[in-house]
């Protein structure tokens, strides 16, 4: 064989010429099909991203299935707009325990609200959040 690279090249042509229709083809049909309906999402940004943070706050916390969305949501805006108004870290244990005095959540899940939420809806009060935290337990092992 003199040219044994040729030959190997005219197999490999013969082959993918005979392999039959391009898998890409047959999946993009499916899509340009009239009568195909696509799946899109109806949610728009905001209501992915709390769907989000409801989601991880409630694998946190099965308990808070039964709880509306909105509720868990509005508590979480409300450490966002007290950092955003200046708010110190007696102003987080304050609303932290009002939650926690209503009786419908515990410390901790307003704990894991409250953070969540600084993390996803105020992300840059995360530091100040992470600092008051810190305060917050070392008091308490006092």
């Amino acid at each position: 064989m003199k040219h044994p690279a040729v030959v190997v090249l005219g197999i490999a042509g013969l082959l993918l010429a005979g392999c039959g229709t391009d898998a890409r083809t047959d999946a993009t049909a499916d899509y340009l099909t009239p009568g195909v309906k696509v799946a899109v999402s109806a949610l728009t940004d905001q209501e992915l991203h709390e769907k989000a943070f409801l989601d991880y706050v409630r694998r946190e916390h099965p308990d808070l299935q039964f709880m509306k969305g909105d509720q868990i949501i509005t508590i979480a805006m409300s450490f966002c707009r007290m950092y955003d108004q200046g708010g110190a870290a007696q102003d987080a244990s304050s609303l932290i325990r009002a939650g926690d005095a209503t009786g419908a959540y515990t410390t901790e899940e307003l704990k894991t609200i409250s953070g969540a939420g600084v993390a996803s809806f105020c992300p840059q009060h995360v530091n100040k959040f992470r600092q008051e935290m810190a305060m917050q337990e070392e008091l308490a092992l006092r």
